[in-house]
């Protein structure tokens, strides 16, 4: 990550729409990847994720897990994905449910339930769509009715 920005690259961040100020930045003195992994991670991940190394793709990622997960989740490493999950629950749910663990799905089910039964209620085991219905009932309804058992639907 010490690598120097070129100017190509630079030239690639304005054509991808990079805005003024982090233009004038990137030019203002010599970069590093690392430094505008630190600053700009998100921004790198939502514009140009598909072009990233694997190793800044994952320093990114590191960065800016919610944008890793809404960009770059099928690119991500097993690891990288879990760790992102756990950093980030609410884009774990909604854009990358079909990838991560079905532990970890469990384990952000029980921190945003709502967001679980919108998005990965094909996903939970049948305790966790009863827990996360029990505490989100009007999203139960709403985006997992079908899969609820009559007990649950008449509480």
């Amino acid at each position: 990550m010490n690598t120097i920005i070129t100017p190509e690259e630079i030239a690639t961040a304005r054509d991808l729409g990079a805005c003024e100020p982090a233009l004038d930045w990137l030019t203002s003195a010599p970069r590093t990847w690392g430094e505008v992994v630190e600053r700009h991670g998100g921004w790198i991940l939502e514009h140009a994720a598909a072009r990233l190394t694997a190793a800044r793709l994952d320093a990114c990622a590191e960065r800016a897990p919610w944008a890793a997960l809404e960009h770059a989740a099928a690119r991500l490493t097993a690891e990288r994905l879990d760790a992102c999950a756990t950093r980030a629950p609410r884009e774990a749910l909604r854009y990358a449910a079909h990838l991560v663990t079905p532990e970890r799905i469990d384990w952000c089910a029980g921190l945003v339930p709502g967001l679980a039964l919108r998005y990965a209620a094909d996903r939970l085991t049948p305790a966790r769509l009863d827990a996360c219905a029990e505490r989100a009932p009007w999203a139960a309804l709403a985006h997992a009715a079908a899969r609820l058992t009559a007990a649950r639907l008449d509480a």
